[in-house]
């Protein structure tokens, strides 16, 4: 039987530390491919200091106009609702008032307008449908398609819950029956209203963020989270990383 394939999604450094710099993935038991957005020379470090030998660039990702309002009108719609469901006034400072220019003045304030139409969670869920429907409808989304028709993973990772441009790739891994795992990337990070990726399972910190995703995403079944831990504060408890104090000093 041959061994499972394992795409790992890396949308920033952060995720390369904290997840191939540790030990989570040095004993996995499946081939593993890492697809990122980094430039050559840095991948080239990245290889040296990891087993792993397949690695791919990220395509160009252009969010649409479609896929960024309704982002952007679920972000909002989800904080004003759990403001209320929890009231709780201050999950609407997660809500970015502040822009420079005139476009994204028109723009923010449009979101805000149409905001005042999401009456309930359902309609919320309906426009989580509507933006899954969207992702599918990009030239990213056929280019991530035709590149795991070639690598036909088993299995696919990513390091945050929120990034971008992992949305349509998450899509194609639904679509293609591949198992998706998504981090939730820190402890503050259910209650802003950023879960991009719609994923089969959620590794979360603890038992409280597993009970959050339950508050602020009830649409997800909690048998789909994971209290894994994180491994980004391992490093400081390795003795290999410890700087001798003297030596510190000099």
């Amino acid at each position: 039987m041959s061994k499972k394939k394992a795409v790992l999604v890396f949308p920033d450094g952060v995720g390369i530390r904290n997840y191939l710099y540790s030990d989570v993935f040095k004993n996995a038991n499946a081939e593993l491919i890492v697809l990122h957005d980094f430039d050559d020379e840095t991948m080239k470090i990245i290889a040296k200091s990891t087993l792993i030998k397949q690695f791919y660039r990220i395509p160009k990702y252009q969010e649409s106009f479609t896929e960024r309002f309704l982002r952007e009108l679920i972000s909002l719609s989800r904080l004003k609702y759990n403001a209320e469901k929890l009231d709780n006034p201050s999950i609407l400072y997660n809500w970015n008032k502040h822009h420079k220019s005139f476009s994204k003045k028109a723009f923010y304030y449009l979101i805000e307008q149409a905001s005042f139409f999401v009456k309930n969670y359902n309609q919320i869920f309906h426009l989580e449908k509507f933006y899954q429907s969207s992702l599918r409808k990009s030239n990213f989304y056929k280019q991530i398609d035709s590149l795991f028709s070639d690598l036909d993973p088993d299995w696919l990772f990513c390091a945050h819950q929120r990034a971008l441009q992992c949305a349509p790739i998450f899509a194609v891994a639904e679509d293609r029956n591949i198992v998706s795992n998504t981090v939730i990337f820190s402890w503050d990070n259910l209650p802003k209203a950023r879960m991009a990726l719609k994923a089969n399972r959620y590794l979360v910190w603890s038992n409280f963020m597993k009970e959050e995703i339950g508050l602020y995403y009830p649409e997800i079944p909690l048998e789909k989270v994971l209290v894994t831990g994180t491994p980004q504060f391992e490093f400081y408890k390795d003795p290999k990383n410890i700087i001798d104090k003297v030596e510190f000093y000099e």
